[in-house]
């Protein structure tokens, strides 16, 4: 889990993930047998910062668009071409009962509201 994620500090964020992260939570219903999954996807965002790590978070992302992009369009999705659309194929692919909802994270500040 976390233990696993490195984390850099930039002048827009002071403890910034530089990766992405997937939190499965699988639930079983007790006496149906029904099972479910839920994913959680934090994706890390790119930054102007140049290292490897940025690079690959953009290059990832620009593959995720691709493929998203595709399917918008009725093209066919290249799933492959990086490790970011393979992971999330089951939950956007065109065989997923998935929803999907994105969230955007809002610093509040008690300023804002005086």
């Amino acid at each position: 889990g976390d233990s696993n994620r490195h984390f850099q500090s930039f002048a827009q964020n002071s403890e910034t993930s530089r990766g992405h992260v997937f939190y499965l939570l699988h639930i079983t219903q007790r006496f149906t047998g029904k099972r479910a999954v839920l994913a959680f996807v934090d994706l890390a965002a790119p930054i102007a910062v140049r290292n490897p790590a940025n690079t690959a978070i953009a290059q990832s992302l620009d593959a995720l668009k691709a493929t998203l992009l595709a399917l918008r369009d009725g093209r066919e999705a290249f799933w492959e071409s990086a490790i970011l659309p393979q992971l999330l194929e089951p939950w956007l692919g065109p065989k997923s009962l998935a929803s999907v909802v994105l969230l955007s994270p809002v610093r509040y500040s008690s300023d804002m509201h005086q």
